[in-house]
C-alpha cells in the first residue's frame, strides 16, 4: 500500500493519555464535522506478546483507522508537527495550541521512543 501524505491539518488541542497501560497523543482536527483526531498510541506492557515487526508507536486517523501504521519519525518544527508512518504521513498545524500543551508532549513523545523506534526530532 502507497504511503498517503496528507494536507497540513490545523489542530484545535492536544489530549495526553499517559497511565498504565497506555500512552496516548490526540490531536484533535479544527473544523471537522463530530471529533475526529489523528492519534498515536503504544502499550508498551503489551507489546511483547507482538511479532518483532508489530511493535512500536502506531498512528492512525479516526475515519482511517489502520493500526499497523508504525511511527518511523516524529519531527517537531517550529508550529508544525510531522509524522511519517508505514502507511501515512501527517503534517499537524498546530499553530493554534496552547505552548503549555505542547510542552506537555515532549516528554510524552520522549516515553514513547523509550526503546528508540523511531527517530524523534525535536
Amino acid at each position: 500500500m502507497a504511503k498517503q501524505q496528507s494536507p497540513p491539518f490545523p489542530i484545535d488541542f492536544i489530549n495526553l493519555h499517559d497511565e498504565e497501560p497506555d500512552l496516548i497523543a490526540s490531536f484533535a482536527i479544527t473544523g471537522t464535522a463530530g471529533a475526529e483526531s489523528i492519534t498515536l498510541m503504544r502499550t508498551p506492557k503489551f507489546e511483547v506478546f507482538e511479532a518483532a515487526s508489530e511493535r512500536g508507536l502506531r498512528v492512525y486517523r479516526d475515519h482511517n483507522a489502520d493500526p499497523t501504521s508504525i511511527v518511523s519519525r516524529i519531527a517537531l518544527d517550529e508550529r508544525v508537527i510531522s509524522i511519517d508512518g508505514s502507511n501515512s504521513a501527517y503534517q499537524l498545524d498546530v499553530s493554534s495550541v496552547e505552548d503549555a500543551e505542547l510542552r506537555a508532549l515532549i516528554p510524552i513523545l520522549t516515553k514513547m521512543n523509550f526503546d528508540a523506534s523511531f527517530d524523534l526530532v525535536l
